[in-house]
């Protein structure tokens, strides 16, 4: 059965869910029905002389310890991630990117270059975020959406499927690209 976005928030409001319940709850189906598994135990370490090969040859790296105490997605040494946020298992974060906030990137996604994903934002999927881009609030980017150049998607707008938002282009609030 589907159910679309309008319906389940009618049906929710109905019964008194907050919309940010509906949303998180979306955005949880939506990354359950893609395959992705956010409890996925790994329990590899962390050590200081770790080195990971993103694409380019490998550079000093360590896996990030979530949150919850899981240790999960590799993280280059350049690149920063608060010990708030949640690296999934596959996911890879480096260059000079930023993750911060109680922000998510699971599944293949990517985050690097000068990018900055923050707040309460997603990208999982196959996404990327990339260059000087920045995903904030409660966005979502994922499927096999990118985010580049000096873009930025923020509120709760969501970017999915093959969508590519790029240069200077702003997604904001309520938009669903």
């Amino acid at each position: 059965m589907k159910v679309s976005k309008k319906s389940l928030r009618e049906v929710t409001a109905a019964a008194g869910v907050a919309q940010r319940e509906i949303e998180a709850s979306m955005a949880l189906l939506v990354a359950r029905s893609a395959g992705f598994d956010l409890v996925k135990a790994d329990f590899a370490q962390p050590t200081s002389d770790q080195t990971f090969d993103f694409g380019s040859g490998p550079v000093p790296a360590h896996r990030h310890k979530n949150p919850d105490g899981t240790v999960r997605g590799w993280v280059a040494d350049t690149a920063t991630v608060a010990p708030t946020a949640f690296i999934g298992l596959d996911a890879r974060v480096f260059g000079d990117a930023r993750v911060f906030g109680d922000a998510r990137v699971f599944g293949d996604a990517r985050v690097f270059g000068d990018a900055r994903v923050f707040g309460d934002a997603w990208v999982f999927g196959d996404a990327r975020v990339w260059g000087n881009a920045r995903v904030s609030g409660t966005a979502h980017v994922f499927g096999k959406a990118w985010v580049c150049g000096n873009a930025r998607v923020h509120g709760n707008a969501w970017v999915w499927g093959t969508a590519q938002v790029y240069g200077n282009a702003r997604v904001f609030e309520g938009a669903h690209e």
